[in-house]
């Protein structure tokens, strides 16, 4: 599993917390890069340039992974 339990549950899950900490890092990078609106939307049509609009975006993500 790599989401945890809850605190209070009768029989916890066990966890793989390193796992868990490289999801929440992926998850916060999607979560940052959709705050750019050219991101978020898509609206390029050819790959190259929709990864050029990602790498662009990433630059203002601060680099944790």
């Amino acid at each position: 599993m790599v989401i945890p339990s809850r605190v209070n549950a009768k029989h916890p899950r066990n966890t793989d917390w390193h796992t868990y900490e490289e999801r929440h890092l992926v998850e916060n990078l999607f979560l940052k890069l959709k705050n750019n609106r050219r991101f978020a939307t898509s609206c390029e049509k050819k790959a190259l340039y929709f990864r050029a609009v990602v790498c662009i975006a990433y630059i203002g993500v601060p680099n944790k992974l």
